[in-house]
């Protein structure tokens, strides 16, 4: 499935939530009123990101903002082979908005409840008289609040992009963008034993807060040789820094009584990833035979550091609530660095017979370098460890028409791992069919598919 920027514009989505809430197969926003992330699942599984098809790995946390996109893509199944490591559900790729050589632009301002205020642009041009030069400006900022007291949605994001294209067979793309969303998580939860409105704050004022600023520098190239040879290159750098800290009420149904305990919890983290990529793609045309060979190497270094704190504080009388301050600053439980390191190697090969059967392979092998230390006791405690993974996948399909397809399938994936148990693996048999009328723009799908999850690490709790 695909979201274009146009239905995003006509739906007002905000959120990547928006965004993705029309697509089949994905249930979004399932933490409720959990506003630090955006939360999505496909086909029943957590999904993975992608911008670019460049995994955003170690920036996944950070609430994107759809206005930086041309188009939202949504890959539904295990696609390791495609990917990389990914969970098996799906994954979503953000598809970042680039340089035309044409004069284009918009500027708008926009008001709403909740305190919302807002403006962005987006505007370009080609430089110059020969057009081999172009440029891109887009940008946002709002002031806001969310829908309960004591809240902030606050947003600054800055992207600016500049193509070169020499020839008609040679594009290279350079874009810079910057995001800072300052927000609340949440309104701190709200007690068991009856409604409460939700403008009701149980947090503190003081210490509630989710603070974002992310930096990334992406450089893009695709060079045609001739005789159905393409090379594209891909490298994204980024950096990110996540302040997050939370007062939340921790209620039971036995309370008696208006007071009720509360609970903080909170992270401060870091992050710079380096992803990159080289993709060769030969097509050729053998009479009734066309064939496409895709081969490519991927490499990805990243290092995370975080610390994270959590204590029991003063209760709170939901009926009189009153504000004690942020409570006084508790030494983290946790204080982890890790690096992540991995070197891909994959290929795919399509083949279609006559315009009417499509066969499609294809493998890949990942190796996956993990190293982590912890550092909340007096001597540091380092931990690594290494994988070596292939996944596989194919597929077959018939045009029955022009406008009728079925298919068959099988897929693999292999989820990011952890030090110390097996990656998880996944697996998919489909069987589908689609319908695309040529009377009027449309696409109608249906499916029938077995998705399995292997090698999920669960905590076991012992009899003593």
């Amino acid at each position: 499935s695909v979201v274009t920027q146009r239905e995003i514009e006509i739906r007002d989505a905000d959120t990547i939530e928006e965004v993705l809430s029309y697509t089949p197969g994905i249930v979004t926003d399932y933490y409720g009123s959990d506003d630090r992330n955006d939360y999505f699942q496909v086909r029943g599984f957590q999904a993975s990101t992608y911008r670019d098809g460049l995994t955003l790995g170690t920036m996944r946390g950070v609430r994107e903002e759809p206005y930086a996109f041309e188009r939202v893509e949504i890959l539904k199944g295990a696609n390791s082979t495609l990917f990389g490591a990914s969970e098996p559900g799906g994954s979503i790729n953000y598809v970042t908005k680039l340089p035309r050589f044409e004069r284009f632009g918009e500027v708008y301002v926009q008001g709403g409840s909740f305190e919302h205020r807002e403006a962005g642009f987006d505007l370009g041009d080609a430089i110059g008289e020969s057009e081999t030069l172009a440029f891109r400006l887009t940008g946002k900022l709002q002031d806001a609040e969310r829908e309960y007291a004591h809240s902030r949605d606050d947003e600054m994001f800055l992207m600016g992009g500049l193509t070169w294209e020499p020839t008609y067979d040679t594009t290279i793309s350079l874009v810079a963008d910057w995001l800072d969303r300052d927000s609340s998580p949440n309104s701190g939860g709200y007690p068991l034993d009856r409604q409460y409105s939700r403008e009701l704050f149980f947090g503190e004022p003081d210490l509630n807060r989710h603070d974002t600023e992310r930096a990334t520098v992406s450089l893009l190239g695709e060079h045609d040789f001739g005789g159905g040879f393409t090379l594209r290159g891909n490298v994204r750098y980024s950096d990110l820094s996540d302040d997050f800290a939370y007062v939340y009420l921790s209620d039971n149904p036995a309370r008696t009584g208006t007071v009720v305990d509360r609970f903080q919890f909170g992270t401060d983290s870091s992050a710079q990833e380096v992803i990159g990529n080289l993709i060769g793609q030969y097509d050729r045309d053998f009479g009734a035979i066309d064939s496409s060979t895709l081969l490519g190497a991927e490499f990805r270094d990243a290092s995370t550091s975080s610390s994270t704190f959590y204590s029991q504080i003063g209760g709170i009388d939901v009926a009189n609530p009153v504000y004690a301050g942020a409570p006084a600053p508790v030494a983290p439980y946790q204080v982890l660095d890790q690096d992540y390191a991995t070197q891909s190697l994959f290929l795919q090969q399509n083949l279609s017979f006559y315009d009417t059967v499509i066969v499609t392979g294809g493998v890949r092998h990942d190796w996956l370098d993990l190293r982590q230390t912890e550092r909340v006791t007096g001597t540091p405690v380092t931990a690594s460890d290494d994988f070596a993974e292939f996944s596989f996948r194919g597929a077959v399909t018939w045009k029955v028409t022009d406008e009728i397809s079925t298919y068959v399938s099988y897929v693999e994936s292999v989820s990011p791992p952890a030090i110390g148990v097996d990656p998880e693996r996944g697996e998919q048999y489909e069987v589908g069919v689609k319908y695309a009328p040529d009377a009027f723009p449309a696409l109608f799908s249906a499916a029938v598919f077995d998705l399995t999850k292997n090698n999920v690490t669960i905590a076991v709790v012992q009899p003593d």
